[in-house]
């Protein structure tokens, strides 16, 4: 901690001697400041007593089958009770020894399968199937010193593990504290900033090199459905899977048409659509198999009705999202949706069955939320559930939503998914900081205080300001600086779209969390070190023109671009507001020739001639005849469209009236820069 740091963490502690904390359970909202109730895990902490119960028992059989039988065989199967290969130590010699080395090598690859894949049954045939071999292969004689050794180890693990726990538990609880006092300081600060910091109002447009990297999103995802060029393909598991890539990649779209051109549609709306129609298909989809299977020991796979939030959670949001910008109810048509699992097991759905099931998981699951991969519970994931949930509600107004946000989902979230020290449990047992930073993101739409007090605290203890005045994301190796000492490591500083070592993913995570809050200058530098030193723009291989961030994966890139365009409350805003009714009423530009063309801004404007729409395109740098299609136009109808020359609106078309569909095709000139305006 810097002698700054430490001054204003010392007056920020004397204000927070002055607030009284209530005990147990506040209601939610609970506020800017940790609860007192954070990381009290109620719910888990049933579940690790019956855990360790069932465990007490295995060891119970272990004494009993060792110490009370003669049967060396039956021994043998007791002692295998204790853990994996605890029974080839009682065999003995060369066998015994290699069955216990092997056996006790393979639990972290077992349960690596187990967390990444939800391959419940990988665990418990490391422990099941050694335990059969060792009593297969017993001789006459054992080797007696076994079982003191295994009890002792077994007593020795579990005592380090009290021990261990406790004194993470103290020192988080003091580190509530310590946070609580650097918030009162830090959320006066950030007041200040934001409110400092320039927030134009006016008509948004994205620039030229925007725009380059928004066609390579829209190239990638006009690909043929069984084109997985420019996606990671490594795995359908974990991160890097391409459900995510097509889900993120879907929400990026749906921000740029928001707020730069919500009165097209075309290509923005197409791309949505071809993603979410993709993200349902047999090469996305097949891993469910898999984890059903192996985690869930279940031939019923349809990926929608228990468990499995990583699709139900995202896609109910993509699905929102695109209904609410576009008005489209498609995917609300009966069997709109069909998940190929198998060629042969195919699961229909729609988005309110979706959502449905969603409540139903929520509010069934003894922890509120409810699991990813079988038995996993990601609070991340259930996040972006929320998140989709809200989107729903927004538009369908049902109100099943807000009413469990408020009276179960948060406060479930803080109890069991939060350590007492307000950082995110990212999943039951793993910890990580960019869990904080994604959490404070996720967090904005439905819990906007926890999302700001997770911001804060990652800001404080991963972003430094330079002497030049730059800020940058430090502690990315080691060296105390902050009262938590929050270093990134591990995870922390992979891409997890494509698992590639560097600090690139963070830089990505943090500016987008950065724009969200408003702190507009803090993403600013953090792109900038992105573009310039760690993943430079480069043409992509389509050589069509578009630019993307070298070496970072797709998934990073959206995050980024989604930094670069957003301003404050950006994402709460798109996934809480209400519908656009003047969008929805307006004219929509509906095509342009992609990639020649592509529109930069186009929103609707409402004047005494009633709305009219004004858009801009940017094209060849010669001037050249086009063809672009409107929608939605009223019938009967005339409407004129006019070009803005020298600052002068110009009439070009005049007497435009839509056909039997609401559509009219027109000829336009289009240059480099040129704006147009329909109205009536």
């Amino acid at each position: 901690m810097t002698q700054n740091e430490g001054k204003s963490c010392n007056r920020s502690q004397r204000q927070l001697m002055k607030l009284k904390y209530s005990k147990g359970p506040q209601p939610v909202p609970s506020g800017l400041l940790i609860p007192v109730f954070t990381g009290a895990q109620k719910v888990t902490s049933s579940y690790q007593r019956r855990t360790q119960l069932q465990y007490a028992f295995l060891i119970a059989l272990a004494v009993t089958g060792f110490y009370k039988f003669e049967d060396p065989q039956i021994r043998v199967a007791g002692l295998s009770c204790a853990f994996p290969g605890a029974g080839f130590l009682a065999v003995g010699g060369i066998w015994g020894a290699f069955g216990v080395i092997i056996s006790v090598a393979l639990i972290p690859l077992s349960l690596f399968a187990w967390f990444g894949a939800g391959g419940l049954a990988f665990v418990l045939a490391n422990w099941i199937i050694p335990g059969l071999v060792a009593t297969a292969v017993t001789g006459d004689g054992l080797w007696e010193p076994a079982a003191p050794i295994v009890f002792t180890f077994v007593a020795g693990v579990a005592a380090y593990g009290i021990i261990a726990g406790r004194s993470r538990h103290y020192k988080a609880l003091g580190m509530r504290e310590s946070r609580n006092g650097l918030l009162l300081d830090a959320e006066s600060k950030w007041s200040a900033r934001v409110q400092s910091l320039p927030d134009p109002d006016e008509k948004r447009e994205l620039s030229i090199e925007e725009l380059r990297m928004l066609q390579h999103f829209v190239e990638v995802a006009h690909q043929a459905p069984d084109d997985w060029s420019n996606f990671t393909v490594i795995d359908q598991f974990q991160t890097s899977a391409l459900r995510y890539q097509l889900y993120f990649l879907q929400y990026t779209l749906a921000v740029v048409q928001k707020y730069y051109m919500p009165s097209f549609q075309g290509y923005i709306k197409t791309g949505q659509e071809r993603l979410i129609e993709r993200s349902t298909t047999k090469d996305v989809m097949n891993y469910w198999k898999w984890e059903s299977l192996w985690g869930k020991f279940t031939f019923d796979w349809d990926p929608v009705v228990r468990d499995n939030i990583m699709v139900t959670g995202y896609i109910v949001l993509c699905l929102s999202l695109y209904e609410k910008l576009n008005g489209d109810d498609r995917y609300r048509q009966p069997n709109a949706l069909n998940f190929r699992i198998t060629d042969k097991a195919n699961y229909h759905h729609t988005t309110e069955s979706i959502f449905d099931a969603l409540m139903k998981n929520w509010e069934s699951c003894s922890y509120c939320l409810f699991p990813c991969e079988p038995n996993w519970i990601y609070s991340s994931c259930n996040l972006i559930g929320m998140e989709g949930a809200l989107a729903y509600d927004s538009y369908m107004k049902t109100g099943r939503a807000a009413k469990l946000l408020h009276n179960r989902f948060q406060q479930g979230l803080q109890e069991d998914f939060m350590n007492p020290d307000g950082s995110i449990v990212a999943l039951r047992s793993a910890i990580s900081v960019l869990g904080d930073v994604s959490g404070a993101f996720d967090c904005s739409p439905g819990m906007p205080e926890v999302g700001r007090r997770l911001w804060l605290l990652s800001k404080e203890s991963n972003i430094q300001k330079a002497k030049t005045g730059k800020y940058y994301l430090e502690n990315l190796d080691q060296g105390p600086r902050q009262i938590d000492n929050k270093y990134l490591v591990g995870a922390d500083k992979m891409d997890v779209g494509n698992y590639q070592a560097g600090p690139g993913f963070a830089h990505c995570a943090y500016s987008n969390c950065a724009t969200e809050f408003g702190e507009s200058d803090i993403a600013h530098d953090l792109i900038a070190e992105v573009d310039e030193k760690l993943h430079p723009l480069v043409e992509t291989s389509a050589k069509s023109g578009a630019l993307t961030n070298r070496g970072l994966s797709l998934l990073a890139t959206t995050f980024l671009f989604r930094a670069r365009i957003g301003r404050r409350k950006d994402w709460a805003n798109l996934l809480t507001g209400p519908v656009d009714e003047q969008v929805r009423a307006a004219p929509k530009l509906d095509s342009v020739p992609f990639p020649e063309v592509m529109v930069a801004r186009c929103h609707p404007v409402r004047g005494p001639e009633g709305i009219r729409v004004e858009f801009l395109l940017r094209g060849p740098k010669k001037p050249k005849n086009i063809t672009i299609a409107f929608t939605d136009l009223q019938e009967g109808v005339a409407y004129h469209l006019a070009a803005l020359n020298n600052n002068q609106w110009e009439e070009g078309v005049t007497g435009i009236k839509a056909d039997g569909n609401g559509r009219a095709y027109m000829q336009i000139v289009v240059g480099d820069r040129s704006e147009f305006v329909l109205r009536t």
